[in-house]
Parts: structure tokens; sequence; C-alpha cells
């Protein structure tokens, strides 16, 4: 998702916010992965919306707690098109397989599905990586990969339209974002901020923004619930710099 079509889905959440935290809330993304990790080690951000694995990192860095999650979980999905003779993960070794953004979450799942059934070293799938979720799937379907890595939520979406994928294999369920809080804020603010991510789905209007920032509500959490996800660290970092 390009920075513009970000701002404008997480707009009405913003107004939102300001309205009920009575101060300027600004939506600010970073330019990469590595930038995004040395803002939060600096606690650029007041509050966070990212994966588990850098929720995990902003944890770490000792500025930030985790406050709140979407309440339905995410988890890798491997596809491939439904003519396709692959039935295993194992069946894919040494074949191409498209993936979303190389440190995103899902991808750093969808890989280690792969580790943990020893498609690795010299079996190891050629990894090629898409913008979106949807264009690593649409790589399928056009015959430029034999599989692709995608979210649970997308799958969702392809089996609604009907489009020919199959899933061969998939992830244990994690939470699908987290939403942390700086441990500087003052206790109100951040107090505010959490009860107003929980009630969303409570009134019309939090629905409407929920429809629009494309989040079914969210619920409290606690770092505990994204520990599973540290598995992935070794593989985020080696594509850092």
């Amino acid at each position: 998702m390009s920075p513009i079509a970000l701002m404008q889905r997480f707009t009405a959440l913003r107004n939102h916010l300001s309205h009920t935290l009575k101060r300027q809330v600004l939506i600010e993304t970073a330019s990469s992965f590595d930038e995004f990790i040395k803002r939060t080690a600096q606690r650029r951000y007041d509050l966070v919306f990212t994966s588990p694995t850098f929720s995990l990192l902003a944890v770490d860095s000792g500025y930030y707690r985790m406050a709140a999650t979407p309440i339905n979980a995410v988890s890798a999905q491997v596809v491939v098109s439904y003519p396709a003779p692959y039935r295993t993960i194992e069946d894919l070794a040494e074949l191409r397989v498209a993936t979303p953004p190389a440190q995103g979450f899902i991808s750093l799942a969808g890989k280690e599905l792969f580790t943990q059934n020893g498609v690795t070293g010299n079996k190891s799938p050629t990894y090629i990586p898409f913008r979106t979720h949807n264009a690593a799937y649409q790589a399928v379907l056009g015959g430029e990969a034999d599989a692709a890595i995608i979210s649970n939520y997308v799958l969702k979406k392809v089996h609604h339209s009907g489009i020919p994928l199959r899933v061969i294999e998939f992830s244990r369920q994690f939470p699908g974002m987290g939403v942390l809080v700086a441990n500087s804020n003052d206790d109100r603010t951040n107090r505010l901020f959490v009860e107003t991510m929980i009630s969303l789905q409570r009134s019309q209007n939090g629905q409407q923004i929920l429809q629009k920032i494309a989040f079914p509500g969210f619920r409290t959490a606690s770092i505990e619930e994204f520990e599973p996800a540290r598995a992935f660290m070794p593989n985020l970092k080696k594509g850092l710099h």
C-alpha cells in the first residue's frame, strides 16, 4: 500500500483519536523497515501500529508497551493454482515462491513453514518478493511463480472472488498486529487511547471507522501473545541493514 493510500485509509481513525484525546494526532509512515526500526528505537512515536515482529523490537527498545491487537488473528497461507500438481510444501523444493515484502510478517511466517518441513539449503525455493499480497498471488496465476505466500485475510477475499488458488500449507495463528503506546506518555492519554480503540466496535460511528481502516475491531493484548513471533527474528534481521 502506498503512503498516500495508507494516509487516506487511516484518516477517519486519526480524526476520531484527535477528537477523543483532545490533541492533534498525526499519521506517519517510514520509507523502509530499517528506518521504522531506527525511529522506534529513538522513541519518535507516541502510538505505534505495526506487525508482531516489529512490535517485539519496539517493546525491546524499552520505550513502548503492548496495548491492543485486532480481534481476528492472522496466519500465513502457501497457495498454488488449482491445476498445479503440488500437494505438499516439500513439492515446492527449488521452485519459485512469490511473497509479499520480504521482511513483512506474513513472508517470515510463510518461509518458516518451509524450514519446519526441511525445505532448506539446496532444497530451498527461490523467493520472489512483491509489493503486495495481491501481486504475489497474481504472480502464480500469471505463471511467474509456482506458489505464493499470502495472509488468511487475502485468502478469504480470493475465495470470495472465485480465484482458482489452493492452499497446501498454513502457519499457526498470530496476533494480527501490535498497537503500542509509549511508556513516557501520560497515563490518562494511554488509558483513553486504549479505551477508544477497543470501543470502536460498540458504536455505529466506530463501526464505520473500522470499515474504513479495514479492521474488525480491537481488544486488549499483552506482549506475551507475540512472543512466538520471536522465532522469526533471525530471518528478519538478515534482511535489515
